[in-house]
């Protein structure tokens, strides 16, 4: 395999490796930490297992027998519930900012990797978020693309499955960006 010389240091080995650079153009933040980037996604999963947990606790009051099923019906139903309570929680964040409510806590956003600007609402509803929660229904494989989905961010450029799909990065919202949040304020 073959690297191409991305770079014009004469001091470096040839053939040595050198992280791509993540052009900002805009001025508006780097690509955010990894750390970051998973943290902000254990808030928004913690939020969103608590809401499906309350809902399905009301759905077992409420109709017990629907809980008991394990067919494909309850699994598009499950994939519903699921896919309207993120929309549900975190859709207006996502249009407006480019945030959902763990990336609006840490001071991050999605921007389009090209331009650094706000991703049109249809590539992050359909592309970055809904196009990875459709698949991993599929039995067997679901769970292979999820794996896959996570473990891109360890490529060079550290951006998962689906902001490869999307196009998108997650960068540090900076204090210039409208989406920017004071601590505490």
């Amino acid at each position: 395999m073959e690297l191409l010389l991305v770079h014009n240091n004469p001091y470096l080995c040839p053939g040595a490796f050198v992280r791509p650079h993540f052009e900002n153009v805009s001025g508006l933040g780097e690509q955010t930490s990894l750390f970051r980037r998973w943290l902000g996604s254990v808030i928004d999963a913690f939020l969103q297992a608590a809401l499906l947990l309350t809902g399905g606790a009301i759905v077992h009051l409420a109709a017990p027998q629907v809980l008991e099923s394990t067919g494909w019906g309850y699994r598009i139903g499950a994939m519903l519930a699921s896919w309207l309570t993120f929309i549900a929680v975190h859709g207006y964040l996502l249009v407006k900012y480019g945030q959902t409510i763990g990336k609006r806590l840490l001071g991050t956003r999605i921007v389009s990797y090209a331009r650094h600007q706000r991703l049109p609402w249809w590539k992050l509803v359909t592309l970055r978020e809904g196009l990875l929660y459709t698949v991993v229904l599929i039995p067997g494989l679901g769970p292979v693309i999820a794996l896959i989905d996570a473990l891109a961010i360890f490529i060079t450029d550290h951006r998962c499955l689906h902001d490869l799909i999307a196009g998108s990065a997650v960068i540090d919202v900076q204090r210039n960006d409208p989406a920017f949040v004071k601590p505490g304020g």
